[in-house]
């Protein structure tokens, strides 16, 4: 079975939970790139978030500044991984429970199975694929 979540119903949740407007685009079939930009005078952050893995319940996502991030001024690409890093760490209580972060690796791990909405949902359905198309992500289940 299949289901789609438009980017802009993505964009549109993050706006409502955490007043943050975020913009998402596909890269390829396993990448995003998500930007935001934090004020007036800062530049936008843009990040490319990819699944790495897809095991029972669990998505492995990694992070990594894009290209545009390397040449911000002075700053270069690394000094823009720290600082996404320390945003990350910073709003670190803001991550659900069923995520982990290791900000020394840029891996995020989601554990399905740890968050109460989705815990009944999990004993009749497995998580199969995870792909982006140009203007949605696309979530194939398997039933149980």
């Amino acid at each position: 079975m299949k289901t789609t979540i438009n980017y802009q119903e993505i964009s549109s949740f993050a706006l409502d939970k955490w007043n943050k407007d975020i913009t998402i685009s596909k890269v390829a079939e396993k990448t995003i790139k998500i930007s935001y930009n934090p004020g007036v005078i800062a530049p936008n952050i843009i990040v490319n978030v990819s699944i790495t893995n897809i095991s029972n319940d669990i998505i492995d996502l990694k992070y990594e500044c894009c290209a545009e991030c390397s040449v911000l001024g002075s700053v270069r690409l690394s000094g823009m991984l720290d600082f996404v890093n320390k945003k990350i760490l910073s709003i670190q209580k803001y991550i659900p429970k069923g995520c982990e972060v290791n900000t020394d690796e840029r891996i995020v791990k989601v554990y399905l199975s740890k968050f109460e909405k989705l815990e009944k949902a999990l004993e009749f359905v497995t998580l199969s694929d995870i792909s982006f198309l140009e203007d949605s992500v696309s979530i194939s289940l398997k039933l149980l």
